[in-house]
């Protein structure tokens, strides 16, 4: 186990830092929101692969808390892993995207209390312990109501060739940076603090929960008139 905890520790090392360059390109940048926007195709992909691992993730973590042995634990902690290496590649072909369109990053008051309030949270799960039923709550309401919203955002990638302004998914843009920063603390954390490693994969759920949320009443309307 000492391995693949020092894998997936690696991995949550390199998220963070991925997130937090990603972040400091949007953050009040119009101009690198606007790429983003207009990268539907990227987008697609990056649904498509994040998702089914994290599926994946949930259906071996279920099993596991069913029937704890070594071949579900393994199960899950490879799953993990394999998350780990679609969410580097996520923010790995965002980071080469701005450096690809001669964006820089920059420092703002918005990234310094991002990283503020994550050691506040930090801190907080460290005194509060996170229980896997929790863990278990959140996914699955994270998989329950990620099911209609696939559907809305799914039909916008069918239609955006036909759209000529693309719907404004700033917000959403700025929330998965942040949902991969909460995922990159909870994968650097595994060998230190357990109930920092729950809180923050359980609060990484329920953030891709409401991101997934934001970006259906963004696109919903779109995709009313057009349906």
């Amino acid at each position: 186990m000492e391995l693949y905890g020092m894998i997936m520790q690696f991995q949550g090392v390199v998220l963070t830092f991925l997130a937090l360059l990603n972040l400091s390109f949007v953050l009040g940048n119009r101009e690198a929101i606007d790429i983003l926007n207009a990268k539907i195709g990227l987008a697609r992909i990056h649904a498509v692969v994040i998702f089914s691992s994290i599926f994946m993730v949930y259906t071996t973590g279920i099993l596991t808390l069913l029937n704890k042995n070594e071949i579900t634990l393994g199960l899950m902690i490879i799953s993990s892993i394999i998350l780990g290496v679609f969410l580097l590649y996520m923010e790995g072909t965002v980071s080469w995207t701005m450096f690809k369109e001669m964006q820089r990053p920059r420092i703002s008051r918005d990234l310094l209390n991002i990283i503020f309030y994550t050691a506040i949270l930090w801190l907080f799960f460290e005194r509060v312990d996170v229980g896997w039923l929790w863990v278990s709550i959140a996914s699955t309401i994270f998989l329950f109501l990620a099911i209609p919203y696939m559907k809305s955002l799914w039909f916008y990638f069918r239609i955006s060739s036909y759209i000529i302004e693309p719907v404004d998914l700033s917000y959403s843009i700025i929330s998965i940076r942040i949902f991969s920063l909460l995922m990159g603390v909870h994968l650097a954390s595994i060998e230190m603090y357990m109930s920092v490693f729950r809180g923050f994969i359980a609060l990484s759920y329920l953030m891709l929960t409401y991101t997934l949320y934001v970006a259906h009443r963004e696109m919903k309307e779109v995709v009313r008139m057009l349906h």
